[in-house]
């Protein structure tokens, strides 16, 4: 049981900073977008600029939801058959078989 501990662990600590990494890169790329509309382009692209950018990351948000949830469905959709999976009723198993077509074994 300790192994299993130390396993979820490493894998939480390594999604977590990976998510920690995004979050930065997304922040310094976007102040860096705005510095440079703001000083080439004037006011009228910043404010654009910044009626886009909660556009975007709500979008960059649904996206990672989206691959969170699917990626453990997808995987047993890989290892196992369609008819001794418990998620198979699940939505995100129904889109990630959609997204990745079924198989059957």
């Amino acid at each position: 049981m300790q192994s299993n501990d130390i396993i979820l662990r490493k894998t939480f600590l390594a999604t977590a900073v990976c998510m920690i990494l995004e979050s930065v890169a997304q922040s310094v790329g976007e102040m860096i977008d705005g510095i440079v509309i703001g000083r080439g382009l004037g006011h009228e692209a910043m404010a654009a600029f910044g009626i886009c950018t909660p556009v975007i990351t709500v979008c960059s948000v649904f996206g990672m939801v989206l691959a969170i949830g699917t990626s453990t469905p997808i995987r047993v959709l890989a290892t196992v058959s369609f008819s001794s999976c418990r998620f198979a009723r699940s939505p995100a198993f129904l889109l990630a078989k959609k997204l990745i077509g079924s198989r059957s074994r």
